[in-house]
């Protein structure tokens, strides 16, 4: 893969093409059964504050590791835009409570480490 020529080294993440939907649904696997849940329930469209909690805990995780929000929102059944306010809402939750934080910082290293 080449990158453009406007890329700065050091700076771009590089992602082989085909390779990161393999990648992003293990990562969504992972979690999955971490939550003890299915890979189907994260994707599900459905907003219960249960689920939809869960999906946006891995969205973050996902973006830290230099997926586009584009791929990202594709993975869940989603756009970009859902991402980009899974970070946000994340974001808040994390600064309100506490549990959440923990949790958070409990699934990245759970994902990081698997």
């Amino acid at each position: 893969m080449q990158l453009s020529p406007y890329a700065i080294p050091g700076i771009m993440h590089t992602i082989k093409p085909g390779n990161h939907k393999n990648e992003i649904e293990r990562i969504i696997n992972t979690a999955a059964v971490w939550f003890g849940v299915t890979a189907d329930v994260l994707k599900t469209p459905r907003r219960f504050r249960e689920i939809s909690t869960k999906r946006q805990l891995v969205m973050p995780y996902l973006a830290s590791k230099h997926y586009t929000l584009s791929q990202i929102g594709k993975s869940f059944n989603k756009d970009h835009t859902t991402v980009i306010h899974a970070r946000n809402t994340i974001n808040t939750l994390i600064s309100i409570y506490p549990d959440i934080a923990a949790q958070q910082k409990e699934l990245h290293r759970y994902l990081t480490l698997n």
